[in-house]
């Protein structure tokens, strides 16, 4: 059947049909797990068989126009279950498996809104809901909820997700031969619901037919594909978001083309693998959002990408959020040795509630790009003019409109002629949704728009995208809700996050966010970016805003810098503006540095420890604080509790301006405002001004050996001895800095590399796992052998399991291993029991540790009280850079998990270990007992091992009392084998 036929398919299940008629052995689907290396085929026909073998199962239960809540991790059990769905007349709800607390609520509002009468799963997953389920209903004990409630920390946000709710199928291990009886699906009924998220609102489910998904096949292949034939196709993107299910699943089985599938966190890890997809399997249609490409350029090295060959890629798409020209052009010249060709790149532009597209360069054209003015765009008048105007504003044209697409006034609903800005309108065609589920209202609203003065009785809907038609091509300009007008003028907030991307390299690019405010009755311009580790954030501050100045004739009334990962997106990652403006309001971000316009006037601010400034007595200017809180929120001094938030006693931040005004004058001195969202309580405010930061630091590395180390770790180069020692886990490379410096002084080369996901905050070391961790060390021996003739290894704590991991594996070299407060068990005498031994391992491996967290407590693996208050004074002063000082104090229960995993790793491994070691453990370790000495001398290979039992101090051997000991333990180790 050619492709043309396909237009008389009514549905995706026929479609399926046919396919695995006429081509039952042709490969559908490839997917590669990255963790096992493995790359899993599925033919039309085995998809066909397993579909229907699901629908046997489901059919019991699912009537047509039930609602089915699927949850899946990316793969195909996730394909199969779809389509048995399908099978039965049901209605798909796709969704992120519940991760962390952003997708529970998120799944937690489409159960409320769809009602599913059904929830699938995989076997893995059916086992961790059950646990939950167990979990919940433990909660109701009193003791039991009393012990959570102190331990657990965030445990109880899951109780908001109603999973004992729901009815649970489990489709991937089907125990016994099902019957499906075939029901007539119609074209006309709805499949599937898309929940989009835009940027103000909670996810609205978008209802899809055969019908919609089957046209709108058809206009993405003659759009985007042409004549084009033997097409192969490549997809990271998320099935759970319109351009990875639509595109990466039902696109290729409509145009009959294999289609290699991997997870989307397998590409944000290695973006390169992406790449080496193409190369491999000579794919010929893929792409991405924006930021894939910029990613792909800042992430991968010359030295990589000679083994790639792009010459097969013949459509490089570029959809899902605004397209930069500089991005495409970066990627091409960078890539174009590759065998890359510029008329691959295919700039497209779609909505959900188009079922997904709706226009595209087609294929081996080169795209269209026009500098305007910026000027008359704000105008909403398109004024095309020369490049190199200061006035230029490059925009991408996204193809001819695959159907009629009307521009209009948002205002008025007039008709607009060409070169006019106006919001773009879909006149209504088959690809066009049925509307939101359980929203006449809003449906009516957006999709039965009517044109003023237009007596043709057509219907269009209203994308809320504004654009305007020049040369036959779509631009887009920006969305209507988000546009920023400020003294009349139009500001576009994608213009504006651009600039401020490039404005510092600290700023992390994508992860900007600009709105308006609205402060005194007048908008200004605010700006929340994500920024990487950075000690200069006045700098940060402002280059930002000169660059919107400069740019933008714009001033700045708002900055908030915020840490990475933090800024609100979509699951599609649409930056959610609106979220983001309320956030802010609510000083509910993870603020590093936040700065508004009135400190221009005068910045000299107080900085605590300085000479200049004033300190102030603690409990002074606890008292004064107290009086001031109790005023203004009428109740008595004695009530006032110093540990509470300013904003739990009703003071706002207008009030809380007015304290701040007042303190200025009680201090003589300016007040940075954004002190008080830092240090949101009397006491941690009072703290900071009177008390000066402690003394522990990390050693800023060379740039250089970077790569090798991280950005925080150290490497001091010696004699042709070195040694790699490894800090442990959730710490820095700072707590063995001291010990490896006494090394360096012998003349011995020293590494000490940052563990990926550690010096940075409880969320990245929750993204990272064991195998990053271990990666980091590698690469801090690789970068040893390079100027070492011999290496040891040493670790403290868990990081003596990733010394042991390498001593095992790396052999040429590596001729001793150093454990210092080694880690199997945790049972050291501060290890509460209750919590190691019953409450942890329920939690690890159940759904519970995604939203679980535990707090290191005191002393902090620390005998030593004057370095043990070093801590606890940062730890209390809450400083943006504590994690990099101290290590990350909340670890997240997933993160335990990888601990666990990587003890039962090295445990393994002992056998195959037979270097030299060095053992030396406190015999008052508060973490660990000498039982895990016991353990490790048990099972370890090597029959040379040399025993230090240390006293007067506890787990953190490096920092302790016993710090020098331990160096010279360590020193006459290392001669005594040389």
């Amino acid at each position: 059947m050619s492709i043309a036929e396909n237009k008389t398919i009514p549905t995706l299940t026929r479609l399926i049909d046919i396919r695995a008629s006429e081509l039952p052995d042709q490969v559908a689907f490839k997917f590669y797990d990255a963790k096992s290396g493995i790359l899993q085929t599925l033919t039309y026909k085995e998809l066909r068989d397993k579909a229907l073998a699901v629908a046997g199962l489901l059919q019991k239960t699912i009537k047509p126009g039930d609602r089915v809540l699927l949850v899946y991790p990316p793969g195909f059990e996730l394909i199969i279950a779809m389509f048995a769905c399908m099978y039965v007349g049901g209605v798909c709800i796709l969704t992120y498996p519940p991760l962390n607390d952003k997708f529970v609520q998120k799944i937690q509002h489409i159960i409320a809104d769809a009602k599913p009468r059904l929830a699938l799963c995989v076997k893995d997953f059916s086992v961790k809901f059950n646990q939950l389920k167990l979990a919940k209903s433990l909660f109701k004990i009193p003791l039991v909820h009393h012990l959570s409630k102190r331990m657990l920390h965030k445990v109880f946000e899951l109780s908001n997700w109603d999973v004992d709710s729901l009815k649970w199928v489990v489709t991937d291990q089907l125990k016994k031969e099902t019957v499906y009886n075939p029901i007539e699906i119609e074209p006309e009924q709805v499949v599937l619901f898309q929940y989009s998220s835009g940027s103000t609102s909670q996810p609205k489910g978008i209802m899809l037919t055969h019908q919609n998904l089957m046209h709108n096949l058809e206009a993405i292949h003659a759009g985007m594909c042409g004549s084009q034939s033997d097409l192969v196709a490549c997809f990271w993107l998320p099935p759970y978001h319109d351009m990875g299910l639509i595109g990466g699943i039902f696109s290729p089985i409509f145009a009959r083309s294999p289609s290699i599938l991997f997870s989307p966190m397998d590409f944000l890890r290695r973006p390169l693998s992406w790449l080496e997809m193409i190369t491999k399997h000579k794919v010929t249609i893929t792409g991405g959002p924006n930021f894939a490409y910029e990613y792909c350029v800042n992430r991968i090295t010359p030295e990589q990408k000679k083994s790639l060959d792009l010459s097969s890629w013949k459509i490089a798409f570029c959809g899902a959020e605004p397209i930069h020209a500089d991005t495409i052009e970066k990627f091409y010249e960078y890539f174009k040795e590759c065998g890359l060709s510029h008329e691959a790149f295919c700039p497209c532009y779609g909505l959900a509630e188009s079922t997904v597209f709706v226009s595209a360069v087609g294929p081996s054209q080169n795209y269209l790009s026009g500098s305007f003015s910026n000027t008359s765009l704000k105008k909403r008048e398109v004024d095309h003019i020369a490049l190199n105007d200061k006035d230029a504003k490059l925009l991408v044209g996204v193809g001819r409109p695959s159907f009629n697409v009307k521009i209009a006034d948002p205002d008025n609903f007039q008709l607009l002629a060409e070169n006019k800005v106006g919001e773009i309108w879909i006149e209504h065609n088959k690809s066009i949704a049925q509307g939101y589920w359980n929203q006449p209202e809003l449906t009516k609203e957006v999709f039965q728009a009517k044109l003023a003065d237009d007596h043709s009785n057509a219907s269009y809907l209203r994308t809320g995208d504004l654009g305007f038609i020049h040369q036959n091509q779509l631009f887009i300009c920006g969305r209507i809700k988000d546009l920023i007008i400020i003294h009349g003028a139009n500001f576009y907030p994608q213009d504006l996050e651009l600039t401020v991307s490039y404005a510092h390299s600290a700023v992390r690019a994508g992860c900007v966010a600009a709105f308006s405010m609205e402060v005194e009755y007048e908008e200004k311009l605010a700006i929340v970016c994500e920024v990487n580790e950075f000690h200069d954030y006045d700098s940060v501050i402002h280059s930002i805003t000169q660059s919107i100045a400069r740019d933008h004739q714009l001033a700045v009334h708002t900055i908030a810098l915020i840490k990475p990962r933090e800024l609100p997106k979509t699951t599609s990652g649409k930056i959610q503006r609106r979220l983001c403006r309320e956030l802010l309001c609510k000083r509910d971000l993870p603020i590093v540095k936040l700065w508004f316009v009135d400190q221009i006037t005068n910045d000299k601010h107080i900085v605590p420890g300085s000479d200049e400034m004033q300190l102030v007595q603690a409990n002074e200017l606890r008292a004064w604080l107290i009086n001031k809180i109790a005023v203004r929120s009428q109740i008595k001094p004695e009530s006032v509790d110093c540990n509470q938030a300013f904003t739990e006693f009703g003071i706002d931040s207008l009030e809380l301006v007015g304290i701040v005004d007042e303190l200025e004058k009680f201090l003589n001195k300016k007040i940075d405002l954004g002190l008080f969202w830092d240090f949101p309580t009397i006491n941690m405010i009072a703290d900071y001004f009177a008390t000066a930061p402690g003394s522990i630091s990390v050693q800023k590395i060379n740039n250089q050996f970077s790569n090798g180390v991280g950005e925080k770790g150290v490497f001091k180069k010696a004699g042709k001895t070195g040694i790699l020692i490894i800090h442990g886990f959730s710490g820095t490379p700072g707590e063995v800095l001291e010990f490896g410096n006494q090394l360096w002084k012998e003349n011995i080369t020293i590494a000490i590399p940052q563990l990926a996901g550690h010096c940075s905050s409880e969320k990245d070391l929750k993204l990272s796992n064991r195998h990053d961790w271990y990666e980091s060390v590698e690469k801090a021996y690789n970068l040893l052998a390079e100027h070492c003739d011999q290496i040891y290894v040493a670790g403290l704590s868990v990081g003596g399991l990733l010394a042991l991991k390498l001593a095992a594996e790396k052999k040429e070299k590596l001729v001793g291993v150093i454990l210092l407060s080694l880690v199997f068990f945790y049972d050291g005498w501060n290890m509460s029991k209750l919590k190691i031994n019953l409450l942890m391992p329920f939690i690890i491996h159940t759904p519970l540790r995604f939203l679980t967290a535990f707090k290191e407590r005191s002393p902090y693996g620390i005998k030593d009280e004057r370095v043990r208050q070093s801590i606890e004074l940062i730890m209390k002063n809450q400083r943006s850079n504590a994690s990099e000082q101290i290590g990350i104090m909340k670890i997240s229960g997933s993160s335990l998990k990888e601990v666990n995993n990587l003890i039962r790793d090295t445990k393994r491994l002992l056998p195959h270990i037979h270097c030299p070691a060095l053992i030396i453990h406190s015999l008052e370790d508060d973490m660990a007992s000498i039982k895990n000495v016991e353990f490790l001398q048990r099972k370890i290979g090597t029959k040379q091992i040399k025993l230090c039992y240390l006293n007067d101090c506890y787990h953190v051997i490096t920092l302790d009392k016993k710090k020098n000991e331990v160096a010279a333990h360590v020193l006459h180790f290392l001669v005594a084998n040389k």
